[in-house]
């Protein structure tokens, strides 16, 4: 399986310099991306260094105390939530933008007889092996710069979130992509499907205008906004976001607890893709008359 996984990411990064060699468009298209890339790292750990500048706990202009840094605090309540909200626009934006028809689509490798299962392990290596993967580890690792003053212990746990955070960021969006491409197969279906996705896309893009311009969001206070946190990091799109914070209270059989929702979490996406590679293997060309539906 390992040595599958390897050779696929090798084919994916030689099939995508044989592109850029071949077309100058793609070239820039990649150097954009690239500085794309190094922007959103440096942005990310530059916010980082001044949130961590911030005292973990301060006094409001009413002489009330604010929780800053500390567990369930400020910075705790919008990681939590911006974390969860990043995972499932992922997939979204995989759905509309990217799906599955890449170099790394899995219908280009089924003359060539490779297990499902060591097929499927080495896409989601290939995916994250690339660009915005790697982007989305060293933007999550630099994070860590907000918590520094938090113990080594939070640090640790900081760089091991990032690590898991993108792995489950690729599982679900590999998950949803599998599923919505083996289930959906005339045209008719795959258009209105996309019409589904896009029409969801744009409500969610606009429940924080709505929020704000209704006065419902300044209406919340923390202990509504920190019920919605607690509810977030115990599902797989939070989960991650919220281990500094647990080995900051010493909470280990929590942060363990965690970990094991992400793991199960990554074994179901495997499992369900697998069968979505095996099932589209043994139905292949059994659906066609579908396809001009």
């Amino acid at each position: 399986m390992i040595k599958t996984a390897i050779t696929l990411v090798r084919l994916r990064w030689t099939l995508t310099l044989a592109t850029l060699r071949k077309s100058a468009w793609q070239t820039v298209a990649y150097v954009f991306s690239a500085v794309l890339a190094a922007g959103t790292i440096i942005g990310t750990g530059v916010l980082a260094w001044f949130i961590g500048i911030l005292p973990p706990f301060t006094v409001n202009a009413d002489g009330f105390p604010l929780n800053i840094l500390g567990p369930g605090g400020i910075v705790n309540i919008v990681v939590v939530l911006v974390g969860a909200t990043m995972t499932i626009f992922i997939g979204f934006i995989q759905l509309m933008m990217l799906g599955e028809g890449s170099t790394m689509n899995p219908r280009k490798f089924a003359i060539y007889g490779i297990a499902d299962r060591n097929l499927q392990f080495g896409l989601l290596l290939s995916g994250l092996s690339g660009i915005p993967s790697l982007t989305g580890v060293a933007s999550l690792m630099l994070w860590t710069l907000a918590y520094r003053h938090m113990g080594p212990a939070v640090i640790i746990s900081s760089l091991l979130a990032a690590v898991l955070a993108v792995i489950t960021m690729m599982s679900i969006s590999k998950l949803v992509i599998a599923l919505s491409t083996t289930l959906v197969t005339s045209k008719r279906g795959k258009g209105a499907f996309y019409i589904f996705i896009v029409l969801t896309f744009v409500i969610i893009c606009q429940l924080p205008n709505i929020l704000v311009n209704s006065g419902i969001a300044f209406s919340l206070n923390t202990e509504t906004w920190g019920a919605a946190t607690a509810i977030a990091a115990w599902t797989p799109f939070g989960a991650a976001f919220q281990l500094p914070f647990d080995a900051l209270t010493g909470a280990w059989a929590v942060l363990i607890a965690r970990i094991a929702i992400l793991a199960v979490t990554w074994i179901v996406c495997f499992a369900v893709c697998t069968w979505c590679l095996r099932h589209e293997r043994l139905t292949i060309g059994a659906n066609s008359p579908s396809e001009t539906a």
